[in-house]
């Protein structure tokens, strides 16, 4: 599965820490070498370059086109190249593939706005446009607050600015219930989606966690 990996691509590096709670950081592709070994990105938490201790015992994760690979890895070392700080891993073990859309969930506060598609979902008006607030995303659906009651199998065309990239998703409704002060918390999932949109939606989701996150290692 190594083969499947590319440069660019989003990475994470799980561990424990002294306190024995689960860690993750963020990191990128580089290059991938010949032997099993990839090279990322050295991981950033807050100001501080995060240079973990060279030893087994980690957790790597690949998000290659709406998947997820996932692999027991080893910090072999830390380099600089050409002005990069960059982490060696070694791949310990053959890898397994994770379906993004089944995996990850997130809570958010997003806004985004919409219009009610036709019966057939295939055409959009665009002469109104609601405004909702995404409350939780992931790659198959959505739930979100807005002040509009949909019906079931309602087709909605959701307008999503993630990354200052711009997507339509056409989306079915698929139930909800009133919410305070005349609002509704409504669900969703997302139909035909493509490899292109999954992987924006992926990528955006793959990035909220740390856009506020707390330094995770101790200098």
């Amino acid at each position: 599965m190594v083969n499947h990996i590319k440069a660019g691509q989003r990475a994470e590096i799980s561990f424990k820490n002294d306190d024995g709670k689960k860690r993750t950081l963020a990191a990128e592709v580089e290059a991938v070498l010949n032997n099993k070994e990839v090279l990322v990105l050295i991981p950033v938490t807050g100001k501080s370059m995060a240079k973990l201790p060279a030893k087994d015992g980690y957790e790597a994760k690949f998000y290659v086109n709406g998947n997820i690979l996932a692999f027991d890895v080893s910090v072999k070392e830390h380099l600089q190249i050409d002005g990069m700080y960059l982490t060696k891993l070694q791949m310990d073990s053959a890898g397994e593939r994770i379906k993004m859309r089944k995996s990850y969930r997130i809570g958010c506060s997003v806004k985004f706005n919409f219009t009610l598609g036709k019966t057939d979902g295939k055409d959009k008006d665009s002469a109104v446009s609601h405004e909702g607030i995404i409350k939780d995303l992931s790659g198959g659906g959505m739930s979100f607050v807005t002040d509009l009651k949909l019906e079931k199998d309602a087709p909605i065309f959701a307008d999503f600015i993630f990354d200052d990239e711009h997507i339509t998703v056409l989306c079915r409704a698929t139930g909800g219930s009133k919410e305070s002060e005349g609002k509704y918390l409504c669900r969703c999932r997302f139909v035909g989606l493509s490899d292109i949109e999954l992987e924006k939606i992926s990528k955006f989701i793959n990035n909220e966690p740390y856009r506020t996150a707390e330094p995770l290692l101790k200098k």
